[in-house]
């Protein structure tokens, strides 16, 4: 989050316009909000990206979209670097809840990310692979029919050496 959203967003926090609670509730404070004692909590919505986001009014009619994370994690720290990222430690993108929160370097996340298997650079989600799943157990079948190493490799556009590794179990495990 960028420095300006950063300090826009802790000016709403400073005049109690809007807060969060430790579960990863937003909410706004208003005199319009009726019979709630002024207090409204502020419904997410889910981004393509898996994300909850609220919308808040900063200057009069100014809207801004924010990740409920950073929200949160911006409520209870009062502010951190803005190459910092909000990382969830569960890896429940939906759990917005303080104590599943760390603030941590895009490094750290990445590293979190793939620990915890969110993101997976293997097989077909290598940017790199030029087999697919069925194109794989189709070598193994026909290296188990007795075909070589060599023409299966050309029939399928890659080395004599992948197809090896893949036979093999070193590869494409």
């Amino acid at each position: 989050m960028n420095l300006d959203k950063q300090k826009l967003l802790l000016g709403l926090f400073e005049s109690r316009k809007y807060f969060c609670d430790d579960l990863g509730g937003v909410y706004s404070r208003s005199n319009n909000h009726g019979g709630l004692g002024g207090v409204r909590r502020i419904r997410p919505h889910t981004s393509r990206n898996g994300y909850d986001l609220v919308t808040l009014i900063g200057v009069p009619g100014h809207r801004i979209t924010v990740g409920v994370h950073q929200l949160v994690a911006l409520f209870f720290s009062r502010g951190y670097s803005p190459k910092d990222q909000v990382n969830h430690l569960d890896g429940d993108k939906l759990n917005n809840s303080w104590g599943n929160l760390e603030i941590v370097s895009a490094s750290t996340n990445a590293k979190h990310s793939f620990e915890i298997g969110l993101q997976c650079q293997k097989g077909e989600n290598n940017g790199a692979s030029k087999l697919t799943l069925e194109e794989v157990a189709a070598i193994k079948a026909a290296h188990a029919r007795g075909a070589t190493q060599r023409a299966i490799a050309k029939k399928f556009g890659i080395s004599f050496q992948n197809v090896h590794l893949i036979v093999r179990g070193k590869s494409w495990v």
